[in-house]
């Protein structure tokens, strides 16, 4: 496996890894059974953007 071949795995795991994360947490802040803090919140919805922002670039690349 090459170095960038690694890299994309790399990225591919821990993208995978933030997306089973908000949708874990997802019925917790849909359906109210359990508080979001500003604080936990945050970082989810950095995740959030992020993972909109790549699934762009994959559609539509260059964009």
């Amino acid at each position: 496996m090459t170095s960038a071949e690694s890299t994309n795995y790399a990225k591919r795991y821990l993208q995978k890894a933030a997306l089973r994360e908000l949708i874990a947490i997802r019925g917790d802040v849909e359906y109210g059974t359990a508080l979001v803090t500003l604080a936990r919140a945050e970082p989810l919805v950095r995740r959030a953007q992020t993972l909109v922002a790549m699934a762009t670039q994959i559609v539509h690349p260059g964009h």
